[in-house]
C-alpha cells in the first residue's frame, strides 16, 4: 500500500480549516444582512407609502391642470372667433380703422401732456445758501 505524503496531509488541513472559517463568516455575514434587511423593511414601507402619495398629488394635480388648460383653450377660442368677426367687419368698413388709430394718437398725446404737467411740478426747488453761524462772545 501506499503512503500518503505529510505535505498533503498538511495541505489538506488547511484547506479545510480555511474553508471552515470562511463558511462560519459566511453564515455571520448572512445574518448580519438579514438583520440590516429587518431594520431597513420600515422605512422602505414608509418611503414607498409617500412616493403613492406624492403620486396622487401629481396626478390630481394633472387633472386639474388639463381641465383648466381646456377652459382657457375654450374661452381663447371663443375669443379668437370674436376678434376674427370684429376684424371682418372693420375690414368692410375703412373709417373704423382710422377712427382707432386718431383714438390711439390721441391717447398717446394725452399722455405726453400729462406726462409734462407731472414733470413740471416736480422740479427741484433752488437751495438757500447757508447762514453763517454767531460768533462765540
Amino acid at each position: 500500500m501506499t503512503e500518503i505524503p505529510t505535505w498533503w496531509l498538511v495541505v489538506s488541513a488547511l484547506y479545510f480549516l480555511f474553508g471552515t472559517g470562511a463558511m462560519l463568516a459566511m453564515i455571520l455575514l448572512m445574518a448580519k444582512l438579514i438583520k440590516v434587511v429587518a431594520d431597513i423593511q420600515p422605512q422602505i414601507k414608509a418611503t414607498a407609502e409617500r412616493v403613492e402619495e406624492v403620486s396622487r398629488k401629481v396626478d390630481a394635480l394633472a387633472d386639474s391642470v388639463k381641465h383648466t388648460v381646456d377652459d382657457v383653450g375654450g374661452r381663447a377660442r371663443g375669443i379668437m372667433g370674436t376678434l376674427e368677426g370684429v376684424v371682418g367687419k372693420v375690414g368692410k368698413v375703412p373709417w373704423i380703422g382710422n377712427v382707432l388709430v386718431a383714438l390711439k394718437v390721441a391717447k398717446a398725446v394725452m399722455d405726453v401732456v400729462q406726462a409734462q404737467k407731472t414733470t413740471r411740478g416736480a422740479q427741484p426747488k433752488p437751495e438757500t445758501p447757508a447762514k453763517a453761524l454767531p460768533k462765540p462772545k
